[in-house]
């Protein structure tokens, strides 16, 4: 059982791999501030501002959360279930250059945990955030969790177009020179994919 979640785990990493350099082949990230309005652009930058969300297994902070939990009864491999839960909310990334803002969109973020055990042998507040989601566990079952989350300072990639709330530090947004910078936050708006960063899978304790 645990070679077989090991092998779910890795086939996961090769499709978030390959759909990401799907993703990411035509395009070339540029800075926030050089972002025209209504187009698609690809921006890089960290998560920044509030973080109203808590992962369920790490309690980590986040903007957006996945969970996906696996049961599995040692005597009978047919007998298998799965939950899946996830949450998340708008949020801010920030670059050299300037900030914007990102509305949930399609989400594609990579698990950081993996916690495979019997369901007799969890810790107690393991055991406690299954049952609060919903979760079956017979004592001879084998779990696997799954958890990934969005959270502050991780690198996002975004993909998408908005428009940009302009402003000019001490006056009007008209009395910028040609060739400046525009001023202000871009938000981004309708059809927008978010890239996570891969972070180095661990388990629960």
């Amino acid at each position: 059982m645990i070679l077989a979640a090991f092998w779910t785990g890795l086939l996961g990493a090769i499709a978030f791999v390959v759909i990401t350099r799907r993703h990411r082949k035509h395009t070339v990230v540029i800075p926030i501030a050089d972002a025209p309005d209504a187009s698609v652009v690809h921006l890089r930058g960290k998560v920044i501002g509030d973080m109203p969300l808590r992962a369920p297994f790490t309690r980590r902070a986040c903007v957006y959360y996945w969970v996906d939990i696996h049961v599995a009864h040692v005597a009978n491999l047919k007998k298998r279930k799965r939950w899946r839960s996830q949450d998340g909310r708008a949020f801010t990334i920030e670059d050299d250059t300037g900030t914007a803002t990102v509305p949930l969109g399609q989400l594609l973020v990579p698990h950081d945990v993996m916690h495979i055990d019997r369901a007799s042998r969890l810790a107690p507040r393991i055991v406690a955030t299954l049952t609060g989601l919903g979760v079956e566990l017979p004592d001879s079952a084998e779990v696997t969790i799954f958890e990934a989350s969005i959270g502050e300072g991780d690198v996002v990639d975004v993909l998408g177009a908005g428009m940009r709330r302009v402003s000019a530090p001490g006056g009007d947004a008209r009395e910028r020179g040609f060739r400046d910078r525009p001023v202000g936050v871009l938000e981004l708006a309708g059809d927008v994919e978010v890239l996570g960063e891969r972070r180095p899978v661990r388990t629960l304790e």
